[in-house]
Formats: structure tokens, C-alpha cells, sequence
């Protein structure tokens, strides 16, 4: 009897214990062992953004020696001192007060979080750069262009040349060009984009979704939860990141590392993770670990699983054994989720 698992050239779960090994080895359940190695599982599938941004990172490589040097490097610049946690706070305050504050104008606010989210990203990404080498204008056209080629490179394929190759798009080479003005279009290793992508391109959404939900979707505890993110950005301390405040007489039990946790679950970065396995045989099936459905799913997060409720990780230590997997399965697990 064939396993209903090679009946189909494609498999995909939401269950959090499959979801979890696919993450780690690429097999689905009831299949035999990858023959492909981790890292080719990973790189096969995102090979459309070899084509639409021309990088070399883990996300299309499977050279060991190279992911390693660049996931080292990664987890190196996303440690960083309290101190610089002031710095990302005042930078996203000033840059959200000048881009907001205009006089008699509609503001598009997806605009306005793709500005906040990438220009937060690089500094912490880029540490020793000048903020004075760009404007918001230049980072705000890079970030509407990189979501662009994004968009278009999950379109339709046009084989080895699509339509939305790198080399055609004119606007996003000189939106790149104008923020990294040593840019070297020769060396993918160098490219800016093997930051961006996992940086600000899975990332934005989160924040934009966090905020609608905070301020948008008439919650009952909404001016609560505004107090809470308020208190943290005036002081984004780990310790203001865990404290609950008192609003009107009415003491909330929520802090900010609950409603990012929320946010991270009903609206992950990465909503699917794609891998490629290939058997004996050579037989090819595309796998992926449905994150969102199974983040979403009432058997795991009984309470309302489908709303923002940051109440529910009250007492909660970890979120791994509920299934929850936002950035795969590592703390810089979206570095390696992108698919």
C-alpha cells in the first residue's frame, strides 16, 4: 500500500509536532529520510529570490561554511546592549512624529510602518552607519520597493528569466543604490538585501497589524494596552518590557512582552516555511509547515485563537510546547524560515 504522502507532489500541516520536524529535517510524516541535506531543503525553494534580489545568504545557499559565517555575523548584530534599546525607541519616536505630522494631508499608514520598520532594522543591523547618509524619503521608496519585488516574485514564474528579474526593475536598483551608495551589484554576498529581507520584509506586516489591533479594532482594553507599549518605548528597559501599569484605576496585568508575543502569534513573520524533499527515487515533494494555521489552531489556543488576546500569555514561560513558532525553530529562526 503507497503512504498517501507520495500520492501528492506536495504536503502541508499545521500540526504542531509535524510542523516542528519539518523545521528541523524536512520530512513530512510517514516519508523516508531527505535525501537532500538541511540546508539544500531550504535553498531549493527560495531559489525566486536568487531572481528577484540577487542574494546569497542561507535562505537560497546550501554551502555550510557560508551560512555559518553569515548566521554567526547575525546573531552577533542582533545582541545588543540595553543602552542602544534608547536609541531604536528615540529614532522611531522622532521618525513616526515627522512623518505623521503633516499639516491638511492624508497619511498612508502602511507607508509610515515600513519607514519605521526598516529604518529600525539597519540601525540595528548596520550599527557604525551615519544617519545623516540618507533621508527617510530614500528609505521609505527603498522600503515600498524591496515590498514590490516581493509581491512580484511570488507572482507568476517565468522560468529562468520572469518578468520581475532583478536586472529589469530599474526603481529598486536605484532605490538600493541611493541608501547603500557602496552598493556592488557584482557581489551578491554583500548584498543589502540578504539583511532586508528577513529583516524589515517579514517583519512589517507584524508591526502594522500590532497597531491596528491596538488602536483600530475597539478592544476593551485597548487604552490599556496603548499605556503599556507607551511606557515601554519611553523606557525600553527588559524589566519595562515585563511590567504591567495602572490605567484609570484599573491595574493590567498585560505587559509589553505579552502583547508582541499576541502579535507574533495571530500575525507570524513567516506564515508558511518551505522546504523540498527528495527521496531514493529522486521523487520530488514540496513541504511546508503551515506557522499561521497552526498558531491559529482552537485545539492548541482554546480561547478565542482567532483574536488578539495578549491576556492569554499571563503565566505563560513558554509558548514552544502550545506550538507557537513565530520564528521557526530558533530565536533568529525567521534568519532561517524565510520561504
Amino acid at each position: 500500500m503507497v503512504s498517501s504522502f507520495w500520492r501528492h507532489t506536495s504536503f502541508q500541516t499545521a500540526n504542531a509536532s509535524e510542523c516542528r520536524e519539518i523545521i528541523k529535517s524536512s520530512t513530512p510524516p510517514a516519508a523516508c529520510k531527505n535525501t537532500l541535506s538541511p540546508l539544500e531543503a531550504r535553498a531549493r525553494p527560495n531559489q525566486r529570490l536568487n531572481l528577484a534580489f540577487c542574494i546569497d545568504s542561507c535562505f537560497t545557499s546550501s554551502d555550510e561554511r557560508s551560512c555559518k559565517n553569515f548566521r554567526d555575523s547575525v546573531e552577533e548584530l542582533l545582541y545588543v546592549p540595553e543602552v542602544r534599546w534608547f536609541e531604536f525607541a528615540k529614532t522611531a519616536c522622532r521618525t513616526a512624529k515627522r512623518a505623521t505630522d503633516i499639516e491638511d494631508e492624508t497619511v498612508n499608514l502602511s507607508g509610515v510602518v515600513q519607514l519605521l520598520t526598516l529604518k529600525t532594522m539597519m540601525k540595528v543591523l548596520w550599527r557604525d552607519r551615519d544617519p545623516e547618509q540618507t533621508t527617510d524619503e530614500q528609505i521609505s521608496t527603498l522600503a515600498h520597493e524591496v515590498n514590490l519585488q516581493w509581491l512580484r516574485s511570488k507572482g507568476s514564474n517565468d522560468g529562468d528569466d520572469p518578468h520581475w528579474h532583478l536586472e529589469k526593475q530599474k526603481s529598486l536598483k536605484n532605490a538600493v543604490r541611493a541608501v547603500f551608495l557602496d552598493w556592488d551589484r557584482t557581489d551578491s554576498k554583500s548584498n543589502p538585501c540578504n539583511l532586508i529581507l528577513p529583516g524589515y520584509e517579514t517583519m512589517w506586516r507584524v508591526v502594522l497589524r500590532c497597531y491596528l489591533e491596538i488602536k483600530a479594532r475597539d478592544h476593551s482594553f485597548s487604552d490599556i494596552w496603548t499605556r503599556v507599549m507607551w511606557d515601554f518605548a519611553k523606557q525600553p528597559r527588559k524589566d519595562q518590557l515585563q511590567k504591567s501599569v495602572e490605567v484609570r484605576c484599573r491595574t493590567a496585568s498585560v505587559a509589553a512582552i505579552h502583547i508582541a508575543q499576541e502579535a507574533l502569534r495571530l500575525y507570524p513573520p513567516t506564515r508558511r516555511i518551505c522546504r523540498e524533499h527528495r527521496n531514493a527515487r529522486g521523487q520530488k515533494t514540496n513541504v511546508s509547515a503551515d506557522i499561521e494555521a497552526m498558531q491559529r489552531d482552537s485545539a492548541i489556543w482554546k480561547n478565542h485563537p482567532n483574536i488578539f488576546l495578549p491576556e492569554r500569555w499571563i503565566g505563560v514561560e513558554s509558548g514552544d510546547e502550545k506550538g507557537y513558532m513565530p520564528f521557526g525553530a530558533s530565536p533568529i529562526g525567521v534568519w532561517h524560515a524565510l520561504g
